[in-house]
């Protein structure tokens, strides 16, 4: 999470969604700061902080008063995103969890059962584990200002840096990006299936098909 107090804005960092280039980008310009240097109570290791976690820990008048703004992505390439960039990368805390599945199929079958555990038990919680979760409050009201689609993130973040002021030409850098072929490629009909059960929610909230947007094809997306 990114707070910037000359312009008056909270980023929602929601993983997986080109939010280490935003974050470096509005850092390295001096436009904004680590929320938990500001709020200590956010904590140094939360950067990934939920918008409703995070309008429990500071001040009403900046969580109200400030723009927030997140970004989500397409289900199905998140789900490619993350299980290559796990499998790529020895830091990650599930890296060999990952590397034991040996295809993102099976990766995706395993997630899926687990899903099917969760929602049998006691304390599941239909938005854990959801982009949607991030921007919302407990009754899945949307509570920041604008949710970006990673799909159109340069001119969706391009319209937020114009509302806050912020210069609006600079390009995004690339950065935690994971080495994948196009996510349509790497589904069969079962794991497209048990992506639409796991992310239901998102796909319901935030209007996403397999290979785009509802009413708007892959190529437009």
């Amino acid at each position: 999470m990114i707070i910037g107090q000359t312009h008056k804005f909270i980023f929602i960092h929601v993983y997986k969604v080109a939010g280490t280039a935003i974050r470096k980008y509005l850092i390295d310009n001096g436009l904004g700061v680590r929320g938990h240097t500001v709020y200590p109570q956010i904590g140094e290791n939360n950067p990934h902080i939920k918008a409703a976690d995070l309008r429990a820990l500071i001040p009403a008048e900046v969580y109200d008063g400030y723009f927030k703004f997140a970004f989500v992505r397409n289900p199905w390439d998140f789900e490619c995103s993350m299980y290559n960039y796990g499998v790529q990368n020895d830091f990650f805390p599930q890296h060999e969890l990952f590397k034991s599945f040996g295809s993102f199929k099976r990766y995706i079958k395993h997630k899926y059962y687990k899903h099917l555990e969760w929602t049998q038990s006691d304390r599941y919680d239909p938005n854990w584990g959801q982009q949607k979760d991030f921007v919302t409050d407990k009754d899945g009201t949307v509570i920041v200002d604008y949710v970006g689609r990673y799909e159109l993130l340069q001119p969706d973040f391009r319209a937020i840096r114009r509302r806050i002021g912020l210069p609006a030409e600079t390009p995004l850098p690339v950065v935690n990006s994971s080495r994948h072929a196009r996510y349509t490629s790497v589904y069969d009909s079962a794991s497209i299936e048990h992506v639409a059960r796991i992310h239901a929610n998102d796909i319901a909230a935030f209007g996403y098909t397999f290979d785009g947007v509802q009413g708007q094809g892959e190529a437009d997306a």
